[in-house]
């Protein structure tokens, strides 16, 4: 009998799982990380860079391909890292493998340089470099936020452990444990 009722619970439970996987509602379709991420860049951008209606029109199109192509190349360059800490490029020929790192580079710069060509059709260069500059400024201000919002300025998940303090220049420094706080065995000569 209590077989029965444990199953008829679980049975239930994934029931109430299934159901509850429905396509995001109004409310909670605004709470997606993507989602604020790119209004909240668009507003950043749009305030920083003092860009009219007409402008933003001209603007947007052409940085979201450029942010697109950039991020893609950087995923691409990720990738290559990642398979190289697990082994799985050949390092025989380091040569090779040190070209082929640096080439990320290049393909950025010609991205880079594509995409401003772009831009100075309808910006001028003063603006491109407010740009990057916004670009900066933005990713700054993201880190900035996501610290505060786990609290004391120490970022996602990591707490000042016992011992720490804050420097004045804003890096964690080590100061001496009182010997009654000190892991480990204590040792008296």
């Amino acid at each position: 009998m209590k077989i029965l009722q444990i199953l008829i619970i679980f049975a239930l439970a994934g029931l109430f799982t299934a159901c509850d996987k429905d396509e995001p509602t109004q409310e909670n379709q605004d709470f997606r990380p993507g989602r604020f991420y790119k209004s909240e860049k668009i507003g950043f951008f749009t305030e920083e860079m003092n860009l009219t209606e007409k402008e933003a029109q001209k603007f947007w199109p052409v940085y979201n391909a450029y942010s697109q192509q950039r991020d893609s190349l950087w995923r691409a360059q990720r990738s290559f890292l990642i398979k190289y800490a697990k082994g799985d490029i050949d390092t025989n020929n380091g040569a090779e493998a040190l070209k082929r790192f640096l080439s990320f580079e290049d393909q950025r710069k010609d991205i880079q340089e594509r995409y401003i060509n772009k831009l100075k059709t309808f910006m001028s260069d003063e603006e491109i470099l407010q740009m990057f500059y916004t670009e900066h400024q933005f990713k700054h201000f993201m880190l900035n936020r996501i610290r505060g919002r786990h609290g004391f300025d120490r970022g996602r998940g990591r707490g000042m452990r016992q011992g720490q303090s804050r420097g004045g220049n804003g890096r964690e420094e080590i100061t001496p444990m009182p010997p009654s706080h000190a892991g480990g065995p204590q040792c008296f000569n």
